[in-house]
């Protein structure tokens, strides 16, 4: 854990939180400035920046518990559905340098909107973007 990460110092219980459920590698606890009631974290327990930085069984558990509790949000709280986000990096908006998957329920009368602006884009570069993806891959 790293000693000024918000959350490891919530995972250290040195700051308070309002904590869901603990798995072997993950926790999840509300977030304090919600998007909508029920607005959930879930953080790996192990101190990384971002998603790669993570091995595959604690991505795994870490995603598990994302499902368990956009589950729970639809069951306990009666949500009709859950947006599920993740930030990852500086440049893709991530704000605390801890990997973390925010699960916002989301009901017909919230308000909430979610969709950026999309871009234009021609067949052209979508054949190069994808190869050019299929390249990082190896």
């Amino acid at each position: 854990m790293e000693n000024g990460c918000v959350f490891c110092k919530i995972l250290r219980e040195e700051l308070p939180c309002h904590r869901i459920v603990e798995t072997l590698s993950s926790v999840a606890f509300l977030d304090i400035m919600p998007i909508s009631k029920g607005h959930t974290l879930v953080v790996p327990k192990k101190h990384v920046e971002t998603l790669e930085d993570l091995n595959v069984m604690e991505l795994n558990d870490l995603f598990q518990l994302v499902q368990r509790i956009s589950k729970a949000c639809k069951v306990g709280l009666n949500a009709s559905g859950t947006n599920l986000l993740l930030c990852n990096g500086k440049d893709a908006g991530q704000v605390v340098p801890h990997v973390h998957a925010h699960v916002v329920p989301r009901s017909p009368e919230d308000g909430l909107r979610f969709h950026p602006a999309q871009m234009e884009i021609s067949k052209a570069e979508l054949s190069e973007v994808a190869e050019r993806l299929l390249q990082g891959l190896s």
